[in-house]
């Protein structure tokens, strides 16, 4: 069994998070690959490859960074219109077209996942292992419904028996919503899991759960994305939570909207603080977010208070190398090729030392 953990952070009262919507921004930014012969843009509009998230005008370039990679950006100015182009009919569930779909979206990590014969499991998870990231559940809240169909239908089409919805056990607002839905769907499972930390992993989660046999794991948003690109609900924005770990707000924005765009709407009395997109445990810190945009790789941002720096040298306390679940040992070395990011290390060392970075630079020596 693989070793999972509890992690001791005081997470958020789930009564007290706020879910608001930023639906208006005035700019969004799409990556400028080529010179386009478009001034006019409707939402939905395909440029170089991205659907406009709005309609408005083009009025000129920004630098900005995508997928953590710095790139040229069209500008759109907003016109408030949501003058949309025509959408195409929704698509029937069959195996070729959802191939198909996720080849013309690009979406190759999704499509690997449905090359797999003779399935025995379907399992979808709708867990965030990230401290006070809620998006999964906040996407199943909004959608439950339209995600079980699907479910369903992937069942039909697979022939399988064993059909699991996993979510977290101390999830009660969502758990209430599953089991007031679920009672139509005999064929799914509602599975609860505890509240441990790299469950969101796949391996992790599948050994918790002694599933064995050939398997489709699915996230919620994986569920997501087929419902966007087969039966056509909303894909012009995203969820993305944020949190100072006192209070939470999970907000429903644009896609390619800045980054300081949201932080100025949801906090706007924001100073000196660090801001640390994508978690916790396995993010990364950034300085200015007006460069910043929100893509599908985006999930959440923490507010830190920033704090007088010290000088910390390694204390040679051994807690990195035994809460490791895989064996590394990021002081001498030993098994980087081992490491599943999982920022355990960092998270509980005393001296505060980065030791995801130091693993990722020793893997590159």
């Amino acid at each position: 069994m693989h070793r999972l953990y509890k992690l001791d952070f005081k997470t958020i009262d789930k009564e007290k998070i706020k879910t608001i919507t930023f639906l208006d921004p005035d700019y969004i930014y799409i990556p400028y690959k080529q010179d386009i012969n478009l001034t006019k843009i409707h939402k939905n509009e395909l440029i170089n490859g991205y659907k406009s998230s709005i309609s408005g005008s083009l009025v000129g370039l920004k630098m900005g960074v995508f997928n953590n990679l710095y790139n040229n950006a069209f500008i759109i100015a907003n016109d408030f219109k949501e003058m949309d182009v025509k959408n195409n009919k929704k698509m029937k569930i069959t195996l070729e077209n959802i191939k198909r779909v996720l080849l013309d979206n690009n979406d190759i990590e999704l499509l690997n996942k449905f090359k797999i014969d003779n399935i025995d499991n379907i399992v979808v998870s709708a867990i965030n292992d990230e401290v006070n990231v809620y998006n999964k559940m906040y996407l199943l809240k909004e959608n439950i419904s339209i995600y079980l169909d699907l479910i369903d239908e992937l069942r039909m089409l697979f022939k399988c028996n064993n059909n699991y919805l996993v979510i977290k056990n101390n999830e009660s607002f969502i758990i209430d919503e599953c089991l007031n839905v679920i009672g139509t769907y005999p064929s799914i499972t509602l599975t609860l899991v505890e509240d441990l930390y790299l469950l969101e992993n796949k391996d992790f989660l599948l050994d918790k759960l002694n599933i064995t046999g050939n398997t489709l794991y699915l996230t919620i948003d994986d569920i997501d994305k087929l419902c966007k690109y087969l039966i056509l609900i909303d894909n012009t924005t995203n969820i993305i939570t944020i949190t100072d770990n006192v209070t939470c707000k999970i907000i429903r924005c644009k896609k390619y909207t800045l980054l300081s765009d949201i932080l100025n709407y949801t906090y706007p009395k924001l100073k000196n603080y660090h801001i640390i997109v994508n978690g916790l445990m396995r993010g990364f810190e950034i300085d200015n977010p007006t460069y910043y945009i929100l893509t599908d790789d985006i999930i959440s941002i923490h507010l830190i208070k920033k704090l007088p720096k010290y000088n910390t040298e390694c204390l040679n306390c051994g807690k990195c190398i035994a809460v490791c679940p895989v064996g590394v040992n990021p002081i001498k070395g030993i098994n980087l090729d081992k490491c599943i990011d999982c920022g355990l290390c960092t998270f509980f060392c005393p001296a505060s030392i980065n030791l995801r970075e130091k693993i990722k630079g020793d893997n590159h020596e």
